[in-house]
């Protein structure tokens, strides 16, 4: 078993709640595959089951029980594109520190 360290964390306890939570989050997601946060899940499925911590804040693991994913946006939600929410998704995976003028 791979140490866990501060940075990354483990979201699910098994393959299948792995699966479970892609299949219920990121396949009705309008970003689908395209979804850095669901190439992140897909990574740590294969690889040591890890994440980055901000990553897991991210789709919604508080420790507890997954819940829904933050930046989840429905297929039958026509009011953002595919684009627009992955806009979204980078924007909340590395926030600028821009200052107002």
């Amino acid at each position: 078993m791979s140490k866990i360290t501060a940075e990354r964390v483990r979201p699910f306890s098994c393959g299948s709640e792995f699966a479970d939570w892609r299949d219920s989050n990121c396949g009705q997601c309008v970003a689908e595959d395209a979804c850095p946060l669901a190439q992140a899940i897909d990574l740590a499925y294969i690889g040591d089951g890890q994440m980055a911590r901000h990553a897991v804040a991210l789709i919604g693991c508080d420790g507890i029980w997954p819940k829904p994913c933050t930046l989840r946006h429905h297929k039958d939600d026509d009011s953002k594109t595919r684009q627009e929410v992955l806009d979204a998704i980078d924007r909340a995976l590395c926030p600028t520190t821009e200052t107002p003028e």
